[in-house]
């Protein structure tokens, strides 16, 4: 649909408009006929919360300014249990007046947002786009504003010489076309084209109007914090609609967030001193008048704007509180008596910290590579990217199945070739970077191999063709790193191992074979006895395991690839002058553990035994796990803990913390961990080598005798208190009672462990060594199914590790029960440490 010719004295021939709303009206929440009914029933029921917290808040911020609080009439009751109260739809608040007023209010001092997402831009805007947007790029801009900040972007573009074009969303043809057509006399190599419509009538547009350019880059911006209008649930449903259907793999979502900052210094930015604000809120009142067609019901002087921070969720809440008892005529026919001091709620601005964040981008099933942050550390631009693949769909419950469903094993298996097949070069795969494994090309064969044996033993059915394949991919090697020559039963090692090709079509048919399976399960066809959901489970998290061992392999070859199709973090480019020298995180703290009074002790493993399975019903109802998690017991808690005698360091140790004893044992090559490289200068990562100096503050990865000595150096060091590594008792209680509600990096949240906070928690990064060796427990029943799964290790050689790395899948790392081990002396594993000492 064309539109009329905009009030401006000449368009520019690098700039159109087009009309993308959808025909039907019930599509487009913008129209006044759909928002009536919307105002109407929000004010009808009382369809919102007011929760108590809020009430607190309240009283605490506006108490001594609200006249309607200074005249002593909030009721004695208030607060005191969570409220439902009427609400308007947001939208009110963006007619043109209130988008005049809203555009004022960017420019109040305290209103901070957009200054920040401003200076963001100005001083960072060359490393933003060169991180996203490539030449003959696409970005596209849901709103647009008066286009104050997004030109500093474009100055970026043009400084680098890129030829793009710039799409810019918006309701109103008027909006468009004043905020485009100066830029567009400005940029004359950038084409722009304004998109006349609402969020849900561009996301098709994208998909279907707007395509990827070949061998460039596609990416969408949504600025100004507006996500924070959404509740988080809200945002995470509407990024994962944006994710599905408006992004191909590889696209960018560029997304600025405001922080959870200091309550005053929100509470300032929405109720400035001048009433910028209280105007924008006030004028919905004159806009819902005009929707319903009412005069003289919604007057401004009966009406009160009510600012409340509330600091324990998180967010901005903008309330009308009727100052009398007063009647609103909503219709001919439908009235509303609202009672002295009753609130209506308007807007929420959510506010994010950095764990809200990770959270919205799980949800929303987004990889998040990169953030930028203004000079005050107030706001945030956060880089989001739609990834070949997003492994933390499952939720806590889902987890819990027996059975991983056939989106599970599709997810595992892109994963795995992923990690296989892009970040091995070409003729690779019979490369051997640790020289105790086997090369690449055995495991490619080995997963899909482990997987048709168990399936083939349990349904009493033929191997899958080749069926020689069994006899070479069925196990491998893991040898005593001091005496290679001592190593479990393992497959006979071929003279020459097949080629790729033949092995990934092989792969392809035993993949075919448990997506039936899968597919039987999920109808209901045929009941999944006991035996084979042990199976497919086992199979599933045998592939899980093994993208870890394939990863720690990987990066110690020279010859590593990047992922294909995830972006490496900027500020880990050897190039990025910005990030180079980040400073070192505080001294971790030493925290003892409070148990319950009366505590003694604590509940370890689950009932999970093999011998149950021929007669097991309901298997999505029970937890699978491996044969060292089996049974659930009861193990006394240890005395120096019971008795406050045993200090926890808070985090783990860093590779700036690790390098200083390096350096002070004179660069003693056993002490070097087999992570860094040959110099001691660079860190291995699955992005290559990464400067030393960027990655001061990660988790370092050792072995566990490297973690040792390092805790006899600390024990020198400090003169007074004797450090070690806790033994596996000491590391679950920590894990138990003092397990901060951290989201950990674990599932590929990023390709590389994140720097450590002051208080970290206890799964992700790395896995983290015990002092405990492992050994047969109390009621332990070797697997049948897989008998030296952990029988073969109970040596006294192999140590017990907890918790996860950034490479380990979901259901392992959210299984409280699941047990890890390695050597203490092998030094490849993505496993670090911290210190306990003895009061």
């Amino acid at each position: 649909m064309s539109l009329p010719e905009p009030t401006v004295k000449q368009q520019p021939a690098n700039l159109s408009i087009t009309d993308i709303r959808n025909s039907s009206p019930s599509l487009s929440l913008a129209a006044t006929s759909n928002l009536a009914p919307l105002i109407t029933a929000g004010l009808s029921q009382k369809n919102a919360i007011f929760p108590r917290s809020s009430a607190r808040f309240d009283v605490a911020q506006n108490g001594k300014t609200s006249p309607f609080q200074k005249s002593g009439s909030l009721p004695a009751s208030y607060g005191a249990v969570d409220e439902r109260i009427r609400s308007i739809p947001t939208l009110v608040l963006y007619d043109d007046a209130g988008l005049d007023i809203y555009d004022a209010i960017t420019y109040v001092e305290e209103y901070y947002l957009t200054n920040a997402e401003m200076q963001i831009f100005m001083d960072l805007g060359d490393e933003i786009m060169d991180s996203c947007v490539g030449d003959g790029g696409v970005l596209i801009e849901l709103g647009v504003g008066s286009m104050r900040k997004t030109k500093y972007l474009l100055d970026a573009i043009v400084r680098q010489g890129k030829s793009v074009t710039y799409y810019a969303l918006d309701l109103s043809a008027q909006s468009l076309s004043m905020a485009l057509s100066p830029l567009a006399s400005h940029y004359p190599t950038i084409q722009f084209v304004g998109l006349l419509g609402t969020y849900d009538d561009s996301l098709s547009y994208i998909q279907t109007h707007i395509p990827r350019p070949e061998n460039s880059t596609r990416t969408l911006l949504w600025l100004g914090s507006s996500i924070g209008n959404y509740t988080r649930a809200e945002a995470a449903e509407f990024l994962k609609r944006v994710q599905t259907i408006a992004m191909d793999t590889g696209d960018t979502f560029l997304c600025g967030i405001d922080r959870r900052n200091d309550a005053s210094i929100v509470k300032a930015a929405y109720d400035d001193p001048k009433g910028v604000t209280r105007d924008f809120i006030l004028n919905g009142l004159d806009h819902v008048e005009r929707i319903l067609g009412v005069k003289d019901t919604f007057k401004r002087d009966l009406f009160e704007y009510v600012s409340i921070y509330n600091d324990e969720l998180g967010r901005h809440e903008a309330y009308y509180r009727s100052l009398v008892q007063q009647t609103l005529v909503l219709s001919a026919t439908e009235t509303v008596v609202l009672e002295k001091g009753e609130l209506i709620n308007v807007e929420y601005s959510v506010k994010y910290s950095a764990q809200d964040v990770q959270r919205l981008v799980d949800g929303a099933g987004f990889y998040w590579p990169n953030r930028w942050a203004d000079a005050s550390g107030r706001y945030d631009v956060h880089l989001f990217q739609k990834a070949p693949f997003h492994l933390m769909g499952v939720s806590p419950e889902d987890s819990k199945k027996s059975v991983p469903t056939l989106a599970e094993f599709e997810v595992i298996f892109k994963v795995w070739d992923t990690i296989s097949l892009t970040m091995i070069p070409e003729g690779g795969h019979l490369e051997k970077p640790i020289s105790l494994r086997h090369p690449f090309i055995f495991y490619v064969g080995h997963l899909p191999a482990f997987m048709d044996i168990q399936l083939s033993r349990c349904l009493e059915e033929p191997f899958t063709q080749p069926a020689y394949y069994t006899e070479i991919f069925e196990r491998g090697i893991d040898p005593d790193v001091q005496d290679p020559s001592k190593c479990h039963t393992h497959s006979k090692v071929p003279d020459a191992w097949p080629e790729l090709a033949q092995v990934l079509e092989y792969a392809e048919r035993c993949k075919q074979r448990i997506r039936g399976l899968l597919t039987v399960h999920e109808q209901g066809a045929s009941e999944t006895g006991g035996p084979l959901a042990r199976v497919l489970w086992m199979s599933y998290e045998h592939y899980a395991m093994h993208l870890e061992t394939f990863l720690y392999m990987l990066v110690q070859s020279p010859n590593i690839q990047p992922p294909k199709g995830f972006l490496m973090p900027l500020h880990l480019s050897n190039s990025n002058a910005r990030t180079a020298n980040p400073e070192p995180v505080p001294p971790a703290q030493l925290e003892t553990i409070a148990v319950p009074e009366g505590l003694t002790h604590i509940s370890i493993g689950h009932n999970d035994s093999e011998s149950d399975d021929e007669t097991r019903t309901g298997v999505d109802a029970h937890e699978f796990g491996w044969d060292i998690e089996h049974p659930q017991r009861q193990v006394a808690i240890p005395e120096s803990i019971l008795e406050s005698k045993l200090r926890f360091q808070t985090r783990q140790v860093t590779v700036g913390e690790y390098h200083a004893f390096f350096i002070a044992s004179g660069a003693n090559e056993a002490l070097r961990p087999a992570s860094w490289s040959e110099d001691g200068e660079f860190v291995k990562t699955a992005f290559g080598r990464i400067e030393i100096s960027r990655c001061v503050n990660w988790p370092v990865f050792v072995s566990g005798t490297q973690a040792a000595a390092y805790s006899q150096y600390i024990s020198k060091q400090d003169g007074n208190r004797q450090y070690r590594v806790p033994t596996e008792m000491e590391l679950t209680c920590y894990r138990r009672f003092l397990h901060k509600d951290v989201e950990g990096n674990y599932g590929f949240r990023s390709w590389v462990p994140r720097d450590v906070l002051s208080e970290t928690g206890v799964v992700g990064d790395g896995w983290e060594w015990t002092s405990t060796m492992m050994q047969e427990h109390a009621g332990y029943e070797q697997s049948k199914i897989y008998p030296g799964y952990s029988s073969d290790f109970f040596d006294g050689k192999h140590c017990v590790v907890l918790g996860a790395s950034w490479a380990t899948a979901p259901r392992l790392a959210e299984r409280v029960t699941f047990r890890n081990w390695y050597q203490e002396v092998y030094p490849f594993v993505f496993a670090g440490f911290r210190l306990v000492c003895d009061v």
